[in-house]
């Protein structure tokens, strides 16, 4: 329960921990948001306009969206998720379907699992009152690509591969629509 807390403290970080729970701050942020203080300056407002908002909540719904979004991606259907996908993305997504249904080929995968994720950052704009979080992924996919005939160009459906990803997703706080949007991949 308390293991990031005893770790900085073995560590002689036990000044980061205190001014992040000083700072008004719940151990869960300081659980994924150890050292990083804008991260959690951010989250704090988040939490200060939403207190209902949990990181780890979060961090599971995102888990969720990520496997749903890539799959749906590798698929070639993008519609069943285009209300969590910002226009950007979606016209990226488009685009690379269209790519790759002009190439004549097609992905067959299996989505494993995730293994890890990790929230790389918070931030939280005033002026619109919009939060952004991004996330690391790292997940079990087995995929193979065919071409027009079925033969298998790119990749091996018994191989399991790592994939590791960092998705940025946004939100207004205090909005009545409760989804977050994926508004970058690849980063």
């Amino acid at each position: 329960q308390h293991g990031i807390r005893d770790c900085l403290l073995s560590r002689g970080l036990g000044d980061v921990y205190k001014r992040q729970i000083e700072g008004g701050l719940d151990e869960e942020a300081s659980d994924y948001l150890t050292g990083d203080d804008k991260s959690v300056r951010s989250l704090k407002r988040i939490k200060e306009l939403e207190p209902s908002f949990s990181l780890s909540e979060f961090i599971g719904g995102a888990g969720g969206a990520y496997e749903m979004i890539l799959m749906a991606f590798q698929a070639g259907n993008i519609d069943s998720v285009a209300s969590f996908l910002s226009s950007e993305v979606k016209n990226n997504f488009d685009e690379a379907i269209n790519d790759r249904n002009k190439k004549e080929l097609k992905i067959e995968s299996e989505f494993i699992g995730i293994r890890d994720t990790a929230i790389k950052k918070v931030a939280f704009n005033e002026k619109t009152s919009t939060a952004e979080i991004c996330v690391s992924f790292l997940a079990d996919i087995k995929s193979e690509v065919k071409n027009k005939d079925g033969d298998v160009v790119e990749g091996e459906k018994s191989e399991t591969k790592k994939q590791f990803d960092i998705w940025a997703f946004s939100r207004e706080i205090g909005s009545d629509n409760p989804n977050w949007l994926l508004i970058e991949t690849g980063l």
